[in-house]
């Protein structure tokens, strides 16, 4: 209903290569950024790919490019609304290829933003990041879930 709308809750990776880099929040002071098989980001499930162009870059210069990114990107940054998968997908994204996410990718977190004050307080906090591996969640959820996610990207 709501993509009828050019509304909808969306996840947002990255893919390069047999590499695909997102963002997902935790309480823990490093990098939000991960990586995963592409369309196999935990919690998540592939709807499509939007081809924005090709990258230039070797797969060393991608991880570098990540890596330096994962300063400005720490878990415990994450915010539903103002900063999530999809505004670093967007970014990472814009800095590979020179071409952003199409609008409406995230434009409900946009509408959500505008109308916070009528949102239940903390539904925005890193921990309500649908789409983060089990490394970066707290054991209870990973226990809920059952496992299965990557560890953070680390530059490796």
């Amino acid at each position: 209903m709501l993509a009828s709308t050019g509304l909808g809750l969306h996840h947002s990776g990255v893919q390069v290569g047999s590499t695909e880099y997102a963002f997902g929040g935790h309480n823990d002071d490093g990098t939000g950024i991960f990586e995963v098989r592409p369309r196999a980001a935990p919690g998540a499930e592939f709807r499509e790919s939007i081809p924005l162009g090709e990258c230039v870059y070797s797969a060393a210069e991608v991880r570098e490019i990540v890596r330096a990114m994962g300063v400005a990107w720490p878990g415990a940054g994450y915010n539903l609304l103002t900063r999530n998968c999809n505004h670093f997908a967007d970014q990472l994204c814009r800095r590979l290829t020179g071409v952003g996410s199409p609008p409406w990718v995230n434009r409900l977190a946009g509408v959500g933003a505008a109308f916070k004050w009528a949102l239940p307080e903390g539904f925005d906090t890193p921990m309500a990041a649908p789409v983060v591996p089990d490394e970066m969640r707290p054991e209870r959820d990973a226990a809920r879930d059952g496992g299965g996610g990557r560890l953070p990207y680390e530059g490796s």
